[in-house]
């Protein structure tokens, strides 16, 4: 598979229409997998290690961890929690005049980042004492 990786790269070098490149690399590089074939394709280790789990187990660990809720997968790890840990989650949000989603959005991230930026310009819609509430938080 790396050899042809390469060779079809090698060919497309000297293929000056990118349509015919993008046809010759579609054609040999990209295949579809069936979702019942996928197990083949992973190695017997992850394979085992992947199927010894289920949804069950995860509802069970959501329990101990946070009660009846799940309120955002960074809860699993104590070490995220802390602000100097390179686990520890950013954000970053540009926004203009999108106050309709705005206050969801800003809320259903709110419990798995620590820091972040918000950039906005012109806003003339209330989206900017959304974003100076939300940062009070």
């Amino acid at each position: 598979m790396l050899f042809q990786s390469y060779f079809v790269k090698i060919i497309c070098l000297f293929i000056p229409f990118r349509k015919i490149r993008h046809k010759i690399k579609k054609t040999f590089l990209l295949k579809n997998i069936q979702r019942d074939k996928i197990d083949s394709y992973l190695p017997k280790k992850t394979l085992v290690q992947i199927n010894k789990y289920n949804n069950e187990d995860l509802i069970k660990l959501d329990k101990t961890i946070i009660g009846e809720g799940h309120k955002g997968y960074f809860n699993y790890d104590e070490k995220s929690k802390d602000p100097k840990s390179p686990l520890n989650p950013w954000a970053f949000i540009r926004v203009k005049n999108e106050a309709i989603t705005l206050k969801a959005s800003l809320e259903s991230i709110l419990p798995a980042i620590q820091r972040g930026v918000i950039g906005y310009n012109d806003c003339t819609d209330g989206s900017e004492e959304i974003i100076l509430e939300f940062c009070k938080q």
